[in-house]
């Protein structure tokens, strides 16, 4: 018996299956190229995901992508020209009549090639329910049939049309990304989900987004949507994964408002985004630590504010003695001196001794706090090392006159240091941001 004999007695003597394996040969596969709705940034016939924080303009920026391709318009910086077709909209969020439509208007879409998806209709008593992927995606690839040009749909946010599905469950979560993404390639059709970041502040970017990470590894692309560090008005779209397209630079964008004119010559006021003409250099995961990083600055300054309101509350002080106790509890010197800045707290020197005390509103208010030229010399601007007593005697005779000012009489040594300066404050070591 021959070897091909053999194996086909032994293929005959398997039981019946029920299953099989497709297979296909890589030499009978036509090769194809990847087709963009956006070059590099939305790939046709794919799955793609948008994240960010709550608020910030996420929803904004796909009804003016939505706009971009009913019109077939321009993409900003250069980047081409957008396939003119139909979109599909999904919004959980958002009202169409107050919200969306008014948003689309200001973005100048072409109004007819948007079709909002508000239910599905049903028998039940109320005749409708709520549209989510688990049930409906057969009749969404219908409409997409239906309507005929349609080259997107976007899904905001996609953890509302999961139906009953454990957004956090990979596996759960991939029995409806996987059907969505095959309906996709099927219908060339680029699908946009819209969702959420979580609250860490550790990781990269892609670790941030809310849910399973089968939302990330399923989409061939994503981008994050992120604050400006240094501009609270700008807005920046950043590539956090690609799968399919080059590398590119971020952009940023501005949500301005526009007036349009609705039914009855009824004045809307609506949201509109205007792109930046210039890329950034600044990726997502920078983008996203850096909000933190102001927030932690803004914490240790606030800490050293109550710090210097704490010791200062009792007269003034060596400058020397501040930085030690300062050091002590973890503050930097730095962070010190801008919250001295900050309060208006004045530095005098005397026998070459820097003092600390708090702004004087009213000389009458302030006694213990009057450092007038003829005690303790004039204003200055001690920001570097502090010139330390150069003898003892120096340092005496200048604690003499705090103590003048501050009891009406002379003593042996420095004033007596505030309590917080001999122990650690109450309030301990600045916490790192949640």
């Amino acid at each position: 018996m021959t070897d091909q004999e053999r194996e086909l007695a032994t293929r005959n003597s398997r039981p019946e299956r029920s299953t099989d394996l497709v297979i296909v040969r890589a030499a009978d596969i036509t090769p194809e190229k990847i087709e963009w709705l956006w070059p590099d940034r939305l790939p046709r016939g794919k799955c793609v995901l948008v994240a960010g924080e709550g608020g910030l303009g996420k929803s904004m920026m796909l009804v003016h992508i939505a706009a971009t391709i009913s019109r077939g318009s321009e993409w900003p910086c250069g980047e081409g020209r957008s396939p003119q077709g139909s979109v599909i909209i999904l919004s959980a969020e958002d009202e169409a009549s107050d919200t969306i439509v008014p948003r689309l208007m200001a973005a100048e879409a072409d109004l007819s090639r948007i079709q909002i998806v508000s239910a599905v209709r049903t028998k039940s008593r109320n005749g409708h329910r709520a549209f989510n992927l688990q049930q409906d995606l057969g009749e969404l690839e219908l409409a997409v049939a239906e309507i005929g040009d349609v080259v997107a749909i976007i899904v905001d946010p996609i953890t509302s049309y999961l139906g009953r599905v454990d957004s956090h469950k990979n596996s759960e979560l991939r029995s409806i990304l996987e059907p969505l993404g095959e309906m996709a390639s099927r219908r060339d059709v680029t699908v946009i989900a819209n969702t959420h970041l979580n609250k860490s502040t550790l990781g990269n970017a892609n670790g941030r987004v809310i849910g399973s990470v089968a939302f990330v590894n399923h989409a061939r692309h994503v981008s994050i949507v992120a604050r400006d560090p240094a501009d609270a008005h700008k807005r920046l779209f950043l590539p956090s994964k690609s799968n399919l397209g080059r590398s590119q630079k971020g952009l940023a964008f501005r949500i301005l408002e526009k007036t349009i004119i609705g039914n009855d010559d009824v004045e809307i006021v609506a949201p509109c985004v205007v792109w930046d003409d210039e890329m950034t250099d600044m990726t997502a995961d920078e983008a996203l630590q850096a909000p933190d990083a102001e927030r932690g600055a803004r914490r240790a300054q606030d800490e050293a504010k109550e710090f210097l309101q704490e010791i200062l509350s009792q007269g003034p002080i060596p400058q020397k003695a501040i930085r030690k106790a300062s050091e002590e509890l973890g503050l930097a010197w730095r962070t010190v001196q801008r919250a001295k800045k900050s309060m208006g707290i004045e530095a005098r020197r005397s026998n070459d001794v820097w003092y600390w005390h708090m702004p004087r509103s009213d000389p009458a208010d302030n006694k213990r706090a009057s450092l007038d030229s003829g005690a303790l010399g004039t204003l200055g601007s001690p920001d570097g090392d502090d010139a330390e007593t150069k003898d003892a005697k120096g340092a005496k005779s200048a604690a003499a006159n705090i103590g003048d000012l501050a009891n009406g009489r002379h003593v042996d040594a420095y004033p007596e240091l505030p309590e917080c300066l001999d122990r650690r404050r109450k309030i301990g070591p600045a916490q790192q941001p949640n």
